[in-house]
Formats: C-alpha cells, structure tokens, sequence
C-alpha cells in the first residue's frame, strides 16, 4: 500500500515548483535518485535548476547521460531562461519562447 503513494521527496519538490513535476512512486523515485547520482547530475533535487529531471528519467526509462548531453525542452518548467512552448509544462503558442534553429527567441 505504501508502494502507491507519491514519494515524499518528490512531493516536496513538487509542491516549491508549482506542481511541474512529474511524481514518480518511491521504487522508481530510489532508481531515479540513483541514475542521478550516476549520472553526475548536482542540482536533481534543486527546484532552481527549473527542470524536470524525473519526467524525463521516466520517459527515457533511466537512460545514461553523455557527456555535454543538452536535455530536450520537453521538461523544462516555468522560470527556466529558454523556457520554450516545447515544454510539455507550455500552456499554449505564447507560454514561452520558440527555437529558429539553434536560436532561442524569447516569448512576448
């Protein structure tokens, strides 16, 4: 039963970010918690970096990083500097700024 409730930690952050942040159930919280520490990643618990990091551990089942690796912008929150309306977190075409290429452009 324990199993089913949102990871404490998760909720924590969850709740300083505004809820943009995926939940994930305390097994798979441990294997995330570990894959990040695995990975190097220093701000994983940081509601600052403005990312969601489970999101996208759960949606690439945990895979390594590479060196230098950018994360799409899938996942990234409100407040983060190239927010972009290819965030799953976007409330539509003027919720943030938009890729020309490799150019970020800020949103209106």
């Amino acid at each position: 039963m324990f199993e089913q409730q949102p990871n404490l930690l998760s909720t924590m952050i969850a709740n300083l970010t505004g809820q943009e942040m995926t939940q994930l159930p305390p097994q798979q919280e441990a294997a995330f918690q570990a894959w990040g520490q695995q990975n190097g990643i220093r701000d994983l618990n940081d509601p600052q970096a403005k990312y969601d990091y489970r999101g996208y551990f759960k949606q690439t089942g945990g895979a390594p990083i590479k060196p230098g690796q950018h994360y799409p912008d899938t996942f990234k929150q409100h407040g983060h500097p190239t927010f972009s309306i290819e965030s799953r977190y976007s409330r539509g075409p003027h919720d943030g700024g938009r890729w020309e290429g490799e150019t970020y452009v800020p949103g209106r």
